[in-house]
């Protein structure tokens, strides 16, 4: 098992022992805890925010400066 911040992610099956189903390697090491949602995990790396999931069905719109006024995207 890698040591933590590296990373390194993990998707684990609830059991009474530890049951480490699969391990992925983000690509750069990350320090802040995950945060989960109704269809994604978020993971903030060192240089990189990743969402890791399903594309939601309705995509939010976001308000961009432009000048001025402010328009939707």
């Amino acid at each position: 098992m890698n040591p933590p911040g590296n990373g390194t992610t993990f998707a684990i099956r609830p059991d009474k022992e530890l049951d480490i189903v699969a391990e992925n390697t983000l690509g750069e090491r990350v320090f802040a805890s995950s945060t989960i949602n109704q269809s994604s995990i978020h993971f903030k790396g060192a240089q990189h925010l990743y969402a890791i999931g399903k594309k939601p069905k309705l995509a939010a719109k976001l308000l961009l400066p432009m000048g001025n006024k402010a328009v939707l995207a």
